[in-house]
């Protein structure tokens, strides 16, 4: 079972028609968490990858927590962008779309939301023609609630860690260790980081630097608190399928 620190009550604070825009916006009563950014859907062109993320049932081969909370990754081309008879955006994909992948984000380049995975048209011919909300159209809903949606100080150092993790430049493997340190201690149950540290601790062993490269980064030590005026409200991604 998920442990009940894990646990939150949901609230709706405002969602679209399902036969409509088909999105909706829900607070969570969570501080300082990690978060993913809505981009602008109007950037998306026709033939864009973009990477999935979901669910789908037919992946369960147990009922173990580990199983059932373990994402399935998918990339899928853009078809073509087009608007419904109510007026929604939507972006035709093609690929592994799966039923459980419903309410998804679809991610851009670089690892914004642009789409969320919403309904599939079922035809004679193998596959399904599938179907993305707009980002924009969820973005309309955080506009119209005033809603601030400015990344908090846990994915600001998460989002910096990863860019020098990823960096080619001399000291990075050091400079990435150090941060993703920092937050290993700050945010202890946050087990994902446990990977990317190690490796970078690693490859910060064999890592040639000068002397002023390696000093440690300076920041309060123990974890993080956040005001209440920093709860995360998250985009509900779609009910369907």
């Amino acid at each position: 079972d998920v442990p009940p620190a894990f646990h939150a009550t949901a609230t709706i604070e405002k969602e679209s028609a399902s036969d409509q825009k088909d999105v909706a916006i829900i607070h969570i009563p969570l501080n300082d968490m990690p978060s993913i950014q809505l981009a602008d859907s109007s950037t998306v062109q026709v033939q864009d990858t973009l990477t999935i993320i979901g669910f789908p049932g037919n992946g369960d081969v147990s009922n173990k927590p580990t199983n059932l909370l373990t994402s399935s990754v998918n990339q899928i081309n853009v078809s073509s962008i087009k608007t419904t008879d109510t007026g929604a955006p939507v972006i035709q994909v093609a690929g592994n779309v799966e039923h459980g992948d419903s309410g998804g984000p679809a991610l851009d380049s670089h690892g914004a939301v642009v789409g969320i995975v919403s309904f599939g048209l079922a035809t004679d011919t193998p596959g399904e023609t599938s179907f993305l909300q707009a980002s924009n159209s969820a973005r309309a809903l955080a506009q119209a609630l005033n809603l601030d949606t400015t990344p908090g100080t846990f994915q600001r150092e998460w989002s910096q860690a990863f860019t020098d993790y990823s960096a080619t430049t001399s000291g990075h493997w050091h400079k990435a260790a150090q941060e993703l340190g920092q937050l290993a201690t700050a945010y202890p149950l946050f087990r994902a980081v446990t990977p990317y540290l190690n490796n970078a601790q690693a490859q910060a062993r064999t890592e040639q630097v000068s002397q002023s490269q390696t000093t440690p980064i300076a920041t309060p030590a123990g974890k993080r608190s956040s005001s209440p005026s920093t709860t995360i409200v998250a985009v509900l991604l779609t009910a369907g399928a």
